[in-house]
């Protein structure tokens, strides 16, 4: 309501006592002369009790007051003939008008206390709304004390699970069976270095298809380059990742797997498609809490990938020749009784093929060590290429190597003996940029059951086998007889 509508309403109840005092005082005058002085109360006086109730619940005690001055003094300059006659007018007058001022202010007060209960009902409905804001507030609090307490839970829980794994195939299991419940409505993909440190391959996902290859290169990812957490709310972003930049997503996080100050690979969190990064944190996006909880997801499977390389590490430093970086003495008569047992169960063969690299001590005496451990480095890589998965490639001893096969018959044996005699050849060592003398080994073979009942006489009658090759002119391949491997002792050099 504007402020003339204001000023008008306002003046409306005193222009409404004055009219109806006016009037009731002009027929006042009118039954005066007519009707007499009785009759003429009967219509002054409850016009004035009219004005008296109206005024006080509209324009007050004042206003009823103020009417009635002006009926006294202002319309008998405009009527013929005095107002007041006699003392009972007088009188009748002041207690009527006295009346009138007590109705009136009752009236106002019941006003003010229909005014004053509204304010408070009005008061009452802002503080139980304020209440109930306060309640929601509470029970938002609650839910997400609780959903953090739950997600710790979790991340305990998968933290413990990840100290006892044997493989990292066991971790990314367990990493994937965590993730969807830690990030329900997020899709998320662990990504781990290859040996090479050119490309990272994914090892763990869940959610909905990334939309790319799951391998990138490190220089595709911000995280990767910054060393830190990577926060993208719209893929056209110029600092979006480039292995995610053409995918449509809306928000995003890379995060760093950090241990040591070594980067193992990052870990990428993405937001449902089309959920827009305006409703991140109002539906649970990629908000502060999130990011939190990412981080403390991260550093656990960070932890848990650096403890399995260092068991690795140092599993392959206990069985690992550190000079060809094959197999060594130690895993060979570890691993053979037992292949040897499950063959015997299981009616199968083992096969042993002994090389032992000829005239490798004139190596030694015309180019020096340095080059004799060159070729032997070569060895060690020329056989890790030409074997299988499930074989046992190790350095027996000195210039002398052994292959453990297994399921393999005996003429596959043979087979596989030759060919490894005739590819060795074709081997051109170079050191200090001299290309050495070109190589050839003497080879023998021996199979389980055919020519031992054991590991110890599998790899006697194998050593046997060999002797006789060196003995018989080198460069070629013997294969083990009963009898040569029961009366021939073993010539193996020992462990170095």
């Amino acid at each position: 309501m504007d402020r003339k509508n204001t000023s008008l309403y306002a003046w409306r109840p005193y222009v409404f006592a004055i009219v109806v005092i006016a009037a009731a005082a002009a027929l006042r005058l009118w039954a005066l002369h007519g009707l007499g002085m009785r009759y003429s109360m009967l219509t002054f006086y409850p016009a004035v009790m009219v004005v008296a109730l109206y005024g006080g619940f509209s324009a007050g005690m004042l206003g009823t007051f103020l009417s009635c001055l002006a009926i006294l003094f202002v319309l008998p300059l405009f009527v013929h003939g005095p107002f007041i006659r006699d003392s009972l007018d007088w009188l009748g007058l002041a207690v009527f008008f006295a009346t009138c001022t007590m109705i009136s202010s009752i009236a106002g007060a019941m006003r003010r206390g229909q005014a004053r209960e509204k304010q408070a009902e009005a008061e009452l409905e802002t503080l139980n709304a304020s209440l109930e804001l306060r309640g929601n507030q509470l029970e938002a609090t609650n839910k997400s004390l609780e959903s953090t307490a739950k997600a710790m839970d979790l991340l305990n829980e998968m933290g413990n699970l990840l100290l006892t794994p044997l493989s990292a195939e066991e971790a990314f299991s367990i990493i994937k069976q965590y993730g969807p419940q830690l990030f329900p409505i997020d899709s998320g993909e662990l990504f781990v270095y290859r040996a090479s440190r050119n490309v990272l391959d994914g090892v763990a996902a869940w959610g909905e298809p990334l939309g790319w290859e799951h391998w990138f290169a490190p220089e595709e990812c911000w995280a990767l380059r910054l060393g830190k957490l990577h926060q993208v709310n719209d893929s056209r972003s110029a600092l979006a990742c480039a292995h995610a930049g053409a995918t449509g997503l809306t928000s995003y996080l890379c995060v760093p797997l950090m241990a040591q100050g070594e980067s193992l690979g990052v870990f990428h969190l993405r937001m449902p498609r089309g959920q827009s990064a305006e409703t991140a944190a109002s539906e649970d996006g990629l908000s502060e809490a999130k990011q939190r909880l990412t981080i403390s997801f991260v550093e656990r499977i960070a932890l848990a990938l650096a403890n399995l390389n260092l068991r690795e590490t140092l599993r392959n430093q206990s069985i690992r020749d550190a000079l060809t970086g094959l197999l060594n003495r130690r895993y060979l008569d570890e691993s053979l009784d037992r292949e040897i047992r499950r063959a015997s169960r299981k009616a199968r063969s083992v096969g042993a093929i002994m090389m032992d690299l000829d005239h490798f001590k004139s190596v030694n005496d015309t180019f020096g060590h340095d080059a004799g451990d060159t070729v032997l480095r070569e060895m060690g890589n020329f056989l890790q290429q030409n074997t299988r998965k499930e074989d046992i490639a190790c350095r027996y001893g000195g210039e002398e190597f052994l292959i453990i096969l297994t399921d393999t018959t005996l003429d596959g044996l043979q087979q596989r003996a030759e060919h490894l005699r005739t590819a060795v050849k074709t081997l051109h060592v170079t050191h200090r940029g001299q290309l050495l003398n070109a190589l050839t080994m003497s080879v023998g073979v021996a199979s389980f059951p055919e020519h031992a009942s054991t590991a110890e006489t599998l790899l006697r009658a194998a050593d046997s086998a060999l002797y006789r090759a060196k003995h018989e002119g080198r460069d070629r391949v013997v294969l083990a007889s009963v009898a040569l491997a029961q009366s021939v002792p073993s010539h193996s050099a020992k462990s170095p």
